[in-house]
């Protein structure tokens, strides 16, 4: 237990009716509801009679990822595309990928000759992505020189010429496919997807929460981060946790727990809802007011709570 007196979820305490095998489909996700944060850090979850933890950072940072992605998708197919005005940890966010020109430019004529093939073949493809070449008078007759004179701006960050040699040999592997996104723009958008996600130690409102779950819902690759991290972690069978507690209902509040919230009754907490008390500092749970007496008995606190019936 904690020093407040209550108790923290321990792994010993279950049974293996508890700690059965748990996963979570798209379309459970569709039924899943927010019930808390916890340690600033997760959003509490309940998904078809399962307790899990939503990793907030990485939930945000795949939402903005395939948010900015669909924003550059006109790029890929060589249609013209307009900025977006999105939205980040920090303020508003230009979703776009311009073109800063270089005065005078990169004179290319070292390149090897593969990649001068290259670069004749795929000049439009490259173009589309913002490395503006323009051909200038060779020295001898017969060979391509050319003049890199714009690269792209990726959400205000500019590449160079490393990046367009590594698109072209990227182009040349897939057989020059107008779709493809070069890697060096990915992961340009995969740090700013980052960066401008929710962080750790960020409360969360509860409508903040919803619309954080709510978001998640409608992406495609949902269970993972733009790095590929987990974000979604099953907790408890909470079928199982109440078949051990002798409550049979396979919900977060158990019924006695609905009839108080129904009445309003301050002070009272969901049979889950101890579990997720576990951030806060002792002075934040005593509530406010004068405390009692020095030396004098103090009674067990109650936990504030909030209108979704967790601890505040």
């Amino acid at each position: 237990g904690t020093g407040s007196g209550h108790r923290i979820l321990s792994l010993d305490s279950w049974d293996g009716v508890a700690k059965k095998k748990m996963a979570v489909s798209k379309a459970m996700l569709e039924g899943a509801r927010a019930v808390g944060q916890l340690l600033d850090k997760f959003v509490v979850l309940e998904v078809g009679g399962q307790l899990m933890l939503l990793d907030q950072h990485a939930a945000d940072e795949r939402i903005r990822l395939e948010k900015i992605l669909a924003a550059l998708a006109p790029a890929a197919t060589g249609r013209a595309r307009a900025a977006r005005l999105g939205q980040g940890r920090h303020g508003p966010e230009l979703w776009d990928v311009g073109v800063e020109e270089l005065s005078p430019g990169v004179l290319l004529d070292a390149l090897p000759p593969r990649e001068v093939t290259l670069l004749r073949t795929f000049r439009d493809q490259v173009a589309a992505w913002g490395f503006v070449v323009k051909p200038v008078p060779a020295p001898r007759a017969g060979d391509d020189v050319f003049r890199l004179v714009g690269v792209p701006s990726v959400m205000g960050h500019a590449l160079g010429l490393e990046e367009l040699i590594e698109y072209l040999h990227e182009l040349g592997a897939g057989a020059g496919s107008r779709g493809r996104m070069p890697e060096s723009v990915l992961r340009v958008v995969v740090s700013k997807a980052c960066r401008g996600a929710i962080m750790f130690g960020d409360p969360l409102a509860p409508t903040q929460r919803e619309q954080l779950l709510s978001s998640l819902k409608r992406c495609k690759l949902p269970f993972q981060c733009a790095h590929g991290r987990p974000s979604l972690v099953p907790l408890l069978d909470l079928a199982g946790w109440r078949q051990r507690r002798g409550q049979p209902q396979a919900t977060l509040d158990g019924e006695e727990d609905q009839k108080r919230r129904k009445k309003g009754k301050a002070g009272s907490t969901s049979s889950l809802g101890v579990l997720f008390d576990l951030g806060r500092k002792p002075e934040a749970r005593r509530g406010e007011g004068a405390g009692p007496q020095a030396g004098a008995a103090q009674p067990q606190q109650k936990v504030p709570v909030s209108e979704d019936g967790l601890p505040q």
